[in-house]
């Protein structure tokens, strides 16, 4: 690991790279503690060093030159001191209260990986199940995080034919007793949508993005949903795509990175009168898409959205179509699911 410091003395504070991703691990650390932090929303520079938008500025306070000190030395990063007045644009960060959705049936791998991921840049979260769900969690959590996961799974419903039509009638589905099945049911899905209307953030990783289309009647459609494999076939491979940076879930992300493709979705924004509220923030480009693996059927990817940012009520909905932390070994988009889980 590299050694980390604390680059001299200020009283002007400090930076910390917003493009490091043990940065949010320093930042989830400091904000635990009761110090201020704040994200920077323009690039700036200091000592002629630039910092990305997005990157951590951390003001003078009581205590902090020591904690800053013990973060350098375990994390291995270095605390950059701001050499000018800070007049750039900022905003205080709060610490959310995140709620990851876990299920029955067998339990979801792709949730257990998120856990890990959460636990290891020190993200405080509660796992919340259907129970909970259904008794709502508006004024309870700010962010709802719903990983990977077909509909039914998530709601209970039309277990069977989703069986049926994913293993070609050679699974059936589990016959576990009453208190072990999944599901939130219609109820759950109203709380959700009550959860988001009020001001709450609901994020959909990968192939959970779908029932935030089928059940919240969002004006997108996942253009790969009803496709054979002889037209489109994508079994795991690393794609290019073209990211948005004015959108704060792109912050200190490079415009052209490459994201994982495994299950996952392409959107169009269908035409509504509030297409205002729906920010494409990572698309894939025209052609030349693939960069490693297989891909059959570039033409139903070209110019479609990846990851939006979507409004609702009071609220919004951050629709993955990829998994940003697939099992916890993407670490150029964890940044995505991070800033995210960032206000």
């Amino acid at each position: 690991a590299p050694s980390g410091s604390v680059n001299i003395n200020s009283r002007n504070g400090y930076l910390l790279d917003g493009r490091l991703n043990d940065s949010f691990k320093a930042a989830n650390r400091l904000l635990r503690k009761g110090f201020k932090v704040y994200r920077i929303d323009e690039d700036v520079k200091s000592r002629g060093e630039p910092f990305r938008k997005g990157s951590f500025y951390i003001p003078i306070q009581e205590g902090l030159l020591e904690e800053m000190k013990n973060a350098a030395t375990e994390i291995g990063l270095t605390f950059k001191a701001l050499n000018t007045t800070p007049e750039f644009k900022r905003h205080e960060l709060k610490p959310l209260r995140i709620a990851l959705y876990h299920r029955y049936y067998g339990g979801n791998t792709d949730e257990g990986w998120s856990r890990w991921l959460l636990e290891q840049y020190e993200f405080s979260y509660a796992t919340v199940m259907d129970k909970e769900i259904k008794e709502g969690l508006k004024d309870k959590y700010d962010v709802l995080v719903f990983p990977t996961d077909p509909t039914p799974m998530i709601t209970g419903e039309k277990l069977e034919e989703h069986y049926e039509k994913r293993s070609k009638g050679l699974v059936m589905p589990p016959k576990y007793p009453p208190e072990y099945r999944s599901g939130i049911g219609k109820e759950g899905v109203e709380r959700v949508k009550e959860f988001v209307d009020s001001g709450g953030t609901l994020i959909t990783l990968n192939e959970a993005s779908n029932f935030a289309l089928e059940e919240l009647k969002l004006p997108i459609r996942n253009v790969l949903k009803d496709l054979k494999p002889a037209d489109f076939f994508c079994p795991g491979s690393t794609l290019k795509v073209e990211v948005n940076r004015t959108s704060s879930l792109a912050y200190a992300i490079q415009e052209n990175c490459l994201i994982l493709f495994k299950d996952s979705s392409a959107f169009e924004i269908k035409q509504a009168p509030n297409n205002e509220d729906y920010n494409v923030v990572v698309n894939y480009p025209d052609e030349q898409i693939i960069q490693s693996g297989w891909l059959a059927g570039e033409k139903y990817l070209s110019r479609k959205a990846a990851l939006i940012d979507a409004r609702r009520g009071k609220g919004r909905i951050i629709l993955f179509g990829f998994s940003p932390q697939f099992r916890a070994q993407t670490h150029a988009t964890f940044k995505f699911f991070f800033n995210a889980l960032m206000a």
